[in-house]
């Protein structure tokens, strides 16, 4: 069963027909997870810190962040921030794209989850969001039941079309990259965007992070999604679709597990090495394993 709220007849039109388009990138372009336990607010802090940090050596300028009375810091496009009812932290545009996966270190709320396909290639002469609203304007009430679809263009942004509400737990976003990133992208790039939010955000999050291969299995999630809600995207998917076939419990445990090993693991041999071992423990609530050395 798909993880998007989506139409019984899965079945979308294709825009230029016969076209298929290079896929320019994959990946994870917005990410906010909370958490509102002692533990998972120290994991999220030290996660976000650390993107921070690495953005700051590339250039960036850390600041202070505050947010929905949670405070904190930010860095391009990282950010997090403290407060009575827990931590959010955050991940946009490249840094989504490089540090999604460490924000999911400890088990936690995923709020938003944006994953993207760019396309490179299509002619400078064809406007894929006025295609696209055409063709759910002739097509889509046959076909799915997004019923809330609309087309935009400003400039220098360009052209966008909208599948779904902007309240709902799934939209989908088809733009021209190229005017919206002022040129930073080539001229005739195209980005398809699904945005999630609530329970589906989590879903989604979860299945991903099982993935060894992620970027594939959200070339094929965007393009499945996308055809669901009535427009098949003009590139050739690969990897497998992203489904609830792994139990939430499961990519928990392997998180907890991974933050163990990651996080916990290489603290507790620095306290053995120091002679404190037996206070690490006593520190995390739990007793020292049978045959462990005791601090001197």
């Amino acid at each position: 069963m798909p993880l998007w709220e989506q139409s019984t007849v899965i079945q979308g039109v294709q825009l230029t027909p016969n076209a298929t388009f290079k896929v320019y990138s994959s990946g994870v372009d917005w990410i906010t997870v909370t958490t509102t336990t002692l533990a998972g607010i120290g994991v999220l802090v030290r996660a976000a810190e650390a993107a921070i940090g690495e953005e700051c050596q590339r250039g960036g300028v850390r600041r202070p962040h505050t947010v929905r009375n949670y405070h904190g810091w930010k860095a391009n496009g990282v950010s997090y921030g403290v407060g009575v009812q827990g931590c959010i932290a955050q991940a946009t545009s490249d840094a989504a794209a490089k540090y999604w996966r460490s924000l999911l270190l400890f088990p936690c709320n995923v709020t938003r989850l944006d994953l993207q396909v760019t396309v490179s290639g299509v002619p400078l002469d064809q406007d894929l969001a006025d295609q696209g609203y055409r063709q759910m304007e002739q097509h889509g009430p046959k076909t799915t039941r997004i019923r809330t679809y609309s087309r935009y263009t400003t400039h220098p942004a360009g052209a966008t079309l909208y599948l779904g509400s902007p309240a709902s737990d799934s939209r989908w976003r088809l733009y021209d990259k190229w005017a919206e990133s002022k040129g930073t992208y080539p001229a005739g790039t195209w980005r398809y965007e699904h945005q999630t939010r609530s329970s589906v955000a989590g879903s989604i999050a979860s299945a991903l992070d099982s993935r060894d291969k992620p970027e594939r299995s959200i070339l094929r999630h965007v393009h499945d999604s996308f055809t669901a809600a009535g427009i098949v995207p003009c590139y050739s998917p690969s990897g497998r679709s992203l489904s609830r076939s792994v139990p939430r419990d499961r990519t928990d445990t392997a998180r907890t597990l991974r933050w163990l090993r990651d996080q916990v693991a290489p603290a507790l041999r620095r306290l053995e090495r120091s002679g404190s071992l037996a206070d690490g423990y006593t520190a995390m609530g739990i007793g020292q394993p049978a045959g462990g050395r005791k601090s001197e």
